[in-house]
């Protein structure tokens, strides 16, 4: 398990139920997933499955990951609650997020390096109609 990575977390806000506090989400997504907080929180758990199993992110992309959030690219809808973003600059990122029930919290549920190939598939998800283009392009 990085250590540096889940020292960095710490230092991070949080919020009522102790969840980090990891970035901004805009009003697309707010509508979107019928949220009703503009911050995204991981819980550690979710940090430790994230850090094992996407090993070719470091602390430079963590440390990005608020900056991340907050300027996406392509937002597609795949579920009710749900949402996946593609941050495109230098590096290709991917990010899943799920809101609660209620709407009060919003998770991040995943984060990771994409490729050309990934957002083919999106691409092809969108045109099946097993999601929905929210912004941006494919």
């Amino acid at each position: 398990m990085n250590t540096e990575i889940i020292h960095f977390f710490h230092t991070l806000p949080k919020d009522d139920d102790g969840h980090f506090i990891v970035g901004m989400i805009n009003q697309i997504i707010i509508d979107s997933i019928n949220a009703k907080v503009s911050y995204v929180v991981i819980s550690e758990v979710s940090l430790k499955k994230n850090i094992a199993h996407h090993e070719d992110l470091d602390i430079v992309d963590y440390k990005k990951l608020s900056y991340i959030v907050m300027n996406h690219h392509v937002v597609i809808q795949d579920g009710e609650k749900t949402v996946g973003v593609v941050h495109i600059e230098e590096d290709k990122y991917y990010f899943a997020l799920k809101a609660t029930a209620s709407g009060e919290t919003v998770f991040l549920t995943s984060f990771r390096k994409t490729s050309d190939l990934d957002l083919k598939r999106l691409k092809k998800k969108v045109e099946k109609k097993k999601a929905v283009l929210i912004f941006g392009s494919l």
